[in-house]
């Protein structure tokens, strides 16, 4: 299958951002790591769209306000990397001193220093502001350029597919749920001795376990 053009790639990406952060900044408050991750990871897709390093255009977000370009780096990554996989903004480690990052709802100026201990404040509608006018700007250059809109962004028809495990086979069918295993174990007969046991009464039935939620702050 030929890749996507550009152009149709970056329409469905502005629509997701924007269909999605709407709804994000709907919420009185209470939305900061879920505004900033798809904030950042929006920012990555536009810098692949261009043939970029991934981080790039969140970088450019943070430069344009003056912060260093490589403390800007360092910023990107620890926020990227944190909410992505603990959803929770890694610290900065600057000699003996650690910098926390603290994503502000909008209280807070933009990138906006504060001591006890040192943190750096990341304001999400700033950076949604700052995104919007890199989406015009995109925008702009692929209707000035349109045999650079038409063609598919370099690398996009390569990117790596998740190869699937054994299992995997229970999903190629259409029609085929989901279940676990693979096609041919959902095909054998089930045997008088592997019945499905039968369902416990309601009242028996353990409630479901709660995790404890994240907080987050209105700040």
């Amino acid at each position: 299958m030929p890749a996507p053009s550009r152009a149709a790639v970056f329409r469905q990406l502005r629509d997701f951002l924007r269909h999605d952060v709407k709804n994000i900044f709907r919420m009185e408050h209470g939305g900061n790591y879920t505004a900033a991750l798809v904030l950042i990871v929006g920012c990555e897709a536009l810098s692949l769209l261009q043939g970029h390093a991934p981080d790039t255009v969140f970088v450019q977000l943070l430069t344009k306000h003056g912060l260093d370009r490589l403390v800007a780096k360092d910023v990107a990554s620890a926020l990227r990397n944190g909410l992505a996989h603990s959803f929770e903004t890694k610290f900065i480690q600057v000699g003996a001193r650690r910098i926390e990052l603290v994503v502000s709802w909008g209280k807070r100026e933009h990138l906006a220093r504060g001591n006890g201990p040192l943190r750096l404040f990341l304001n999400v509608l700033t950076l949604w502001d700052d995104l919007t006018q890199e989406l015009a700007a995109f925008e702009d250059r692929l209707k000035r350029d349109p045999g650079w809109a038409d063609r598919a962004p370099d690398g996009w028809a390569k990117r790596p597919a998740r190869r699937a495990r054994a299992g995997g086979a229970s999903v190629q069918s259409e029609g085929t749920r989901c279940l676990g295993g693979s096609l041919q174990s959902l095909t054998r007969p089930t045997l008088p001795s592997q019945q499905p046991a039968q369902a416990m009464p309601a009242q028996n039935q353990p409630g479901p376990v709660s995790a404890p939620g994240h907080v987050h702050t209105n700040s």
